[in-house]
């Protein structure tokens, strides 16, 4: 293999071992306008893994409930409508989040890309 090519090889292996580290952040940048962004990193995980739950599997308008480890944060959210966008499956959630006796609400659409749901921006 010559130089330029064995370089330009190295280069794109660099950057695919660091894209699902910068995709992660990237997909939690919602939560940081809600009280959630404060949230303990084993609670965003267990946060995150539930969403991704509730979009791959629960029904329109079935209400799921969250508690992080402390129980000083809690969300509730549905699934309110399956939408498509640039050919990508997407589904719209509304959140409300509790914590500190005051309840914020925010609506997220989220379309599955490669087997992962990330923020619909749109």
């Amino acid at each position: 293999m010559n130089c330029p090519r064995r370089a330009l090889f190295v280069f794109l292996a660099a950057v695919l071992a660091i894209m699902p580290a910068a995709g992660f952040p990237q997909n939690t940048i919602f939560l940081r306008s809600t009280p959630l962004g404060v949230l303990a990193a084993d609670d965003l995980d267990s946060l995150l893994v539930k969403i991704n739950e509730t979009l791959d599997s629960v029904a329109l308008d079935t209400p799921v409930q969250w508690k992080s480890a402390d129980e000083k944060v809690s969300s509730a959210w549905i699934v309110t409508d399956n939408y498509s966008t640039n050919g990508l499956v997407c589904r719209r959630l509304n959140l409300d989040t509790t914590m500190n006796n005051q309840t914020t609400s925010r609506r997220f659409g989220f379309c599955k890309v490669d087997g992962a749901w990330l923020v619909d921006i749109d």
